[in-house]
This record gives structure tokens, C-alpha cells and sequence, in this order.
């Protein structure tokens, strides 16, 4: 005899629910794999002078994620990427490298904050670094 309880009526109805947003997740993903990207390139000497212009040398890591960041530009793919990594550690150096790349071929970028204060940091340091 199978004895369900009230924990376990809503354990059941969890995974139900996760098992239900899982497999949306899965459409979506497989929806935006037919859909054709532009490609992005991103071998210009504009490009390089802005990543000679830093005034640092890029880490291994982050030599890493703008190859790979434009490995995916240039893949004719929509591009799902997410960079992470501790605060000052050059994220939007990276994120900068693949705006200017998105700038030059003539499409437009999008910069997303989580807060005004950070937006504002970002504008004013961008602004600063996108001069030349």
C-alpha cells in the first residue's frame, strides 16, 4: 500500500513544476538554435589598438574570454555567454572588446547593470575608454 503524505504531496508537485519550467528551458534552447545570428568580426586594427590603448596588459583569462567571446561573435550563432568573475578582475574590459567588435560591423550593443550607481561607473569609464 503506497502512503503519501502531505510532504510528500508538495515534493511531488515541486518536481512537477521543476521538471515543467526544465523542459521549457530545453524548447526555448532548441528554438534559438535555428535562428541565424550575424557574424561579428573581429580582426581589425581598431580592435587591437583599443586592447593595446588599456593601459594593462590582459590576464591568460582574459586573453581567454575575449577569444572565446569572439569565437562566438563571429559564429553566425545567437550568442548566450555569461562572464563571471570577482569585482576588479576585468569583466568589462572583456564585455568593451565585444561592444566595440558589435559597434564596428554596424549592429548595436546593450550594457545591462544591476544597479544605477554601477550603470553610472560603467558610462563614465566606458565613455572615458571608447574616446579614441
Amino acid at each position: 500500500c503506497l502512503q503519501m503524505d502531505a510532504t510528500t504531496f508538495k515534493d511531488e508537485k515541486v518536481k512537477e513544476k521543476l521538471f515543467a519550467i526544465a523542459n521549457d528551458i530545453i524548447k526555448l534552447a532548441a528554438a534559438r538554435e535555428l535562428i541565424n545570428g550575424i557574424k561579428i568580426p573581429s580582426n581589425s586594427d581598431t580592435i587591437k589598438n583599443f586592447q593595446l590603448d588599456a593601459g594593462f596588459d590582459y590576464t591568460k583569462d582574459q586573453n581567454r574570454s575575449v577569444k572565446e567571446l569572439f569565437t562566438d561573435l563571429n559564429s553566425g550563432r545567437v550568442m548566450d555567454r555569461l562572464l563571471s568573475g570577482d569585482v576588479g578582475f576585468g569583466k568589462t574590459e572583456v564585455a568593451m572588446n565585444g561592444i566595440l567588435a558589435t559597434i564596428l560591423s554596424g549592429n548595436q550593443a546593450l550594457f545591462v547593470c544591476p544597479t544605477t550607481l554601477l550603470a553610472t561607473q560603467h558610462f563614465h569609464g566606458m565613455q572615458k575608454r571608447f574616446e579614441k
